[in-house]
């Protein structure tokens, strides 16, 4: 029988009560997690302090709801059980608060945190249970069960969350909101419990328990629970106290450190007075200095100066600064004639520290200023940014500058300004470093809220201790940047400060020789704003020529990546090619058989003849992509440029946009140049019509020019010019196309030639890296000259021709009469060696239609093989370059090893040059470039086997 449970509501409530003082009390414990000044250890110690007040609360909780459970029989506790149960929440608790402190969690972090903190919490709830002794019978509910432990795991996630907050907003929640997120965590740990409850069912005729150590309830369960409350909130109660109390004494201590230190401060700003014109300026400094006095003359110098110019300071110092100069002349007044007018004559601050005007005009700035030091704490707070960030300044005096940044960027905060007060270190001293330009960043308010500021920072030091001013605009109530500058000393200071002019000068060294250095300083002011001297700084060129080469080096190296793109694009291109004209082989000849048998007349044969129109339509295609990977066939003609470009006029002006003018600029000589001369009039048609596209819509001009130039290697490295590695300089013969319109962005410019990418709403962008490969494949160069709103200019040339006229391949046998060409094949034996089953079969019906004899192979392994067998009987061989096990180029060698006088026919998906590129000096009978169709097999193997005949 089930036995009846029953709560006292007293004691749940002071179940509730407990566990809120134990929340409310962990959350204020939070806050000396994130105290500067503590140890690694300290910190430690007040997490620990933290993981007994949330844990033994929560154990606190579970052990007065469980006095508050009543059933029929008398209940006792196994003591080992008890305490163990307590021993697993104060464990629990700490690792959720040591989850509470990290920066990020992301959100897998959480879940996997939530599930183990909720595990422990229903582990110590069941180990409580399993401490109960009575008459009586205990038993879980299945359903009850499992939801009580998913219960557990979301109120862990929930009070994950809560505690990250609180702990993030510390010092912006008021005690309500604090009260408030406690009395959140207690219903949700009361919730655990009493879920768990729910779960258990009690049964008489039974017993349950161990018989260990027991804790039997002398006294009335009502006082039990009353004192345990008792002793846990007098506990939590002194947990607060003292935190708070140390709380307290922090902040004494900050305002009388603040005291101390403002009073250590102003004495180090007088000891540091004498010597930050010598030691904090000049000796350390990379750029050399002089100091000169009204008359010229140098009265102090730098190790960096005299490093330059190779003299000991004993021989400059008291010497007139004219002795610097290489042409300085006879000049009496040579500060205000020739020293002045170099450097900036105003008067430059410099940020004096011990300036006492320098903090007053920080104080009355229109704008926020802070001063932080290299540890990032907040050493000066203008009234400014006191309004703009709500804090009052004791505040936030010698606090992290990074509460006022909102949490989730404070990691990257602090490496920035470490890495930038690194930098200040490394040109330190009282020269002047430039605000740079003002940042937009996100900005923390006392409240709680974010807001956008514009931030200027400048690196300085201050008694020998790096610091940093930064000035701040709220972006959307503030008024304009400059506007802010203007309006105050400070602004102005600023301004001037960054006013700084550099002049390039010739100095003579001891030995005699000259070097140019840039010249900038300013003039030393007294009083009464009379020049009393002024400050020169030296700095080398040659560091600047050296920035220079390594800027042109990394624009090499840039240009080098986008080749190599282009280059790997075009390899990726040639091979699809290839691939595709050993596709396109057996299709033209399997088509052409069957044409062969039918009359051209029916309706069948029109049918081929179309599907042979698009199969060379296809191989079309293929040489375009050969073309764009610059690899594809060049029918060289010799050809002048003037002659080609006349030739296009009439095309060209009916390809362009009525409102745009076409003009033609011609040289006089005759220019010879040996190009593919269909590819060449594509490149310059595609190129006219690209700028006429360049002018949106608008009247424009677009010139075609005739051009010969002479280039260097200068120009063939220029990151706008495109040239293959063994482009050398020479003189070269070509066009230039220049427009008026749009122009283009370097982004635009650098991928110009990609495959695919175009800068109109249709087409497919293959234009530009096609006439890229086109140019390439005719061992031409391509220039491109292009600026926003002014227009581009693309110049296309090529290696002038030594060649004096135009020469024209004549043909071969394909004059002979058809009769004569089908006696030739009669009886002649052919070997086939390619990997392609497709190509073979078609090439064996081919020749079988002209009685020729075939033998095949399918690699050059077994081509060998076949060739020794049958070589006496074999007439000619077409052998495929593209093979696995062997490919064609070895197999043609071992051949040629059989018998020097093998009549080869080399045939492939690349071009004939890359064919016979790699067989100078000892090149096949003939080649085949695939697709080819009929006619061209049946004319190089005739040409072959007459050439075998004699």
């Amino acid at each position: 029988m089930v036995l009846n449970q029953q709560y006292h509501p007293f004691f749940v409530f002071l179940s509730l009560l407990v566990m809120v003082f134990s929340a409310y009390t962990t959350i204020r414990l939070l806050v000396h997690l994130r105290f500067d000044y503590l140890s690694q250890a300290e910190s430690r110690w007040w997490w620990l302090v933290a993981s007994f007040a949330l844990g033994g609360g929560i154990f606190a909780m579970h052990f007065v709801a469980m006095l508050a459970f009543s059933i029929a029989v008398k209940i006792s506790y196994d003591l080992g059980l008890t305490l163990l149960s307590m021993l697993v929440i104060v464990v629990v608790s700490a690792y959720l608060l040591r989850q509470v402190q990290k920066p990020v969690l992301s959100h897998f972090q959480l879940a996997i945190s939530s599930v183990l903190v909720g595990l422990g919490i229903s582990s110590m709830h069941y180990l409580g249970m399993e401490a109960v002794i009575a008459s009586a019978l205990m038993l879980y509910q299945p359903i009850y069960w499992i939801a009580s432990i998913v219960i557990a795991v979301v109120v862990s996630a929930v009070a994950i969350v809560l505690l990250r907050y609180t702990l993030d907003e510390q010092k912006k929640l008021s005690k309500i909101k604090k009260m408030s997120i406690a009395l959140l965590i207690a219903i949700g740990a009361a919730t655990i419990h009493y879920s768990g409850m729910v779960a258990t069912v009690f049964y008489s005729g039974g017993v349950c328990g161990s018989h260990h150590i027991i804790f039997d309830i002398e006294m009335d369960a009502s006082d039990l629970a009353i004192l345990v409350v008792l002793i846990a909130i007098t506990l939590l109660a002194i947990a607060l106290v003292i935190s708070v109390v140390i709380e307290k004494f922090h902040f004494l201590l900050g305002e009388n450190s603040r005291v101390i230190e403002d009073l250590v401060f102003a004495r180090t700003m007088e000891i540091h007075q004498a010597k930050l014109e010598t030691d904090l300026i000049l000796d350390s400094m990379n750029e050399g200095v002089v100091l000169l006095d009204a008359q010229a003359v140098m009265k102090r110098v730098n190790q960096s100066i005299c490093d330059l110019l190779g003299y000991d300071a004993s021989e400059l110092i008291d010497q007139p600064v004219s002795l610097l100069f290489a042409d300085a002349g006879e000049d009496d007044h040579f500060l205000e004639r020739k020293v002045l007018p170099l450097v900036n004559s105003k008067l430059q601050l410099a940020f004096n520290y011990q300036n006492k005007q320098f903090f007053e005009n920080i104080e009355q700035a229109p704008m926020a200023v802070l001063i932080v030091d290299a540890h990032g704490h907040i050493i000066s707070f203008n009234p400014k940014a006191a309004a703009l960030f709500g804090y009052a300044k004791r505040e936030v005096l010698y606090q992290s500058v990074h509460h006022l940044v909102p949490f989730h960027l404070r990691k990257g905060h602090e490496d920035s300004l470490k890495e930038f007060m690194h930098s200040a270190r490394i040109t330190k001293g009282a020269r002047l470093h430039h605000l740079g330009e003002a940042r937009v960043l996100e900005a923390l308010h006392q409240n709680g809220s974010t807001f956008q500021v514009e931030i200027a920072l400048l690196p300085f030091l201050m008694a020998d201790t790096s610091c940093v001013v930064a000035a701040l605009r709220d972006v959307e109530h503030d008024a304009s940047w400059d506007n802010l500058m203007k309006e105050s000393a400070f602004g102005e200071m600023i301004t001037e400060s960054n006013d700084e002019f550099a002049s390039m000068v010739e100095l003579q060294r001891k030995d005699g020789q000259q070097c140019n250095v840039l010249i900038s300083g300013t003039s030393t002011l007294d009083e009464a704003a009379q020049i009393t001297g002024a400050v020169l700084v030296f700095n080398d060129i040659s560091k600047y020529l050296q920035a220079i080469k390594e800027v042109e080096k990394a624009e090499m190296n840039v240009l080098a990546e986008q080749q190599k793109r282009l280059e790997s694009l075009g390899l990726m291109a040639s091979s699809v090619a290839h691939d595709f004209n050993n596709l396109l082989t057996p299709i033209i000849g399997h088509v052409e058989m069957v044409m062969s048998s039918m009359p051209e007349e029916s309706r069948n044969y029109i049918s081929l003849q179309n599907a042979l129109d698009a199969a060379f339509q296809a191989a079309r295609l293929s040489k375009q992509m050969l073309s764009y990977s610059g690899s594809g066939r060049m029918s060289s003609t010799t050809m002048d440029v003037g002659t080609l470009i006349k030739g296009m006029q009439s095309v060209l002006v009916s390809s362009i946009a009525p409102h745009v003018n076409l003009q033609f600029n011609y040289l006089d000589q005759q220019l010879l140049i040996a190009i593919d001369v269909s590819e060449v009039e594509q490149v310059l048609l595609n190129m006219v019509i690209n700028a006429s596209d360049a002018m949106n819509g608008r009247p424009g001009d677009v010139r075609v020019f005739e051009i010969f130039q002479e280039i260097d290697q200068s120009f063939l490295m220029n990151p706008h010019t495109y040239s293959k590695p063994e482009a050398v300089p020479g003189l070269y013969i070509g066009f230039r196309v220049q427009d008026n319109g749009c122009g283009m962005s370097e982004e635009v410019q650098r991928q110009i030639f990609d495959p695919f990418f175009t800068t109109k709403f249709t087409g497919r962008g293959l234009g530009m890296s096609a006439a890229l490969g086109v140019v390439y494949s005719n061992k031409g160069v391509l220039h491109i000259d292009s600026k926003v709103g002014v227009g581009t200019t693309f110049t296309v040339l090529f290696p002038k021709s030594e060649m004096e006229v135009a020469t024209l391949q004549q043909p071969h046998s394909e004059e002979k009469s058809a009769s004569k060409i089908q006696a030739i094949f009669q009886g002649k034996t052919i070997l086939i060696i390619d990997d392609d089953d497709l190509v073979r079969l078609t090439l064996q019906a081919r020749l079988d239609s002209l009685g020729c004899d075939v033998l095949h192979a399918c690699d050059g392994q077994e081509g060998l093989a076949v060739y020794r067998e049958h070589q006496t009987n074999i007439d000619a061989i077409i052998l495929d370059m593209t093979m696995p096990v062997m490919d064609g180029s070895v197999c043609f060698k071992e051949l040629q090893s059989i018998d020097p006088k093998v009549k080869v026919i080399l045939s492939s998906g690349y071009a004939d040059e890359d064919l016979l590129a790699s067989f100078e000096g000892n090149p096949p009978a003939a080649t085949l470039e695939k697709p080819y169709d009929m006619k061209k097999l049946k004319v190089t193997l005739a040409r072959i086997l007459l050439l075998k005949q004699g």
